[in-house]
């Protein structure tokens, strides 16, 4: 599924956003993936649209898992939060950083002290599923799947998910 963005010169681009979810997802688990997924994404520059830009973030936060030594780590994780940050102050709305952000949050080591917005962008990501309009089925999919197994919501909340 080919999504189309809208470059900040107004003119429409279409990255394939569905291969770097995957990419994404395989790195979880794949040092090659994730060597692929942080290669695909060097290109995309710091000023760029917010949604590439996190998956830039998110390429950098994957190498934390396939790289040898806490320093190494570290620098991966903090030019990854940098980004990601970046990206969504760029775009406080877009469902896609904030979910991209949960699932960090919700997976890093608490020393890193990187949980602040876990309650708040999970607040943002059940009012997302509640819209009617939605623009990208995969992606409501997956925060809806995400969300129904997640420890931090309530079984009211999961109900109402449930039910969306």
């Amino acid at each position: 599924m080919m999504i189309m963005l809208l470059s900040q010169a107004g003119r429409a681009f279409s990255p394939d956003l569905q291969y770097y979810r995957l990419l994404m997802e395989q790195s979880q688990k794949s040092s090659q993936s994730a060597r692929t997924f942080y290669s695909h994404t060097r290109q995309i520059q710091n000023s760029g649209h917010p949604t590439l830009l996190g998956y830039k973030a998110m390429a950098e936060l994957m190498m934390c898992n396939h790289v040898y030594g806490p320093f190494n780590k570290l620098g991966y994780f903090n030019r990854g939060k940098k980004m990601l940050e970046q990206a969504i102050e760029k775009d406080r709305n877009n469902a896609e950083l904030r979910f991209m952000r949960f699932c960090i949050q919700d997976n890093v080591p608490a020393i890193l002290n990187y949980r602040d917005e876990l309650a708040e962008d999970k607040d943002f990501l059940i009012r997302y599923l509640k819209k009617t309009a939605v623009q990208d089925k995969a992606l409501h999919e997956q925060i809806r799947a995400y969300l129904l197994d997640h420890k931090l919501c309530s079984s009211n909340e999961k109900q109402t998910i449930k039910n969306l």
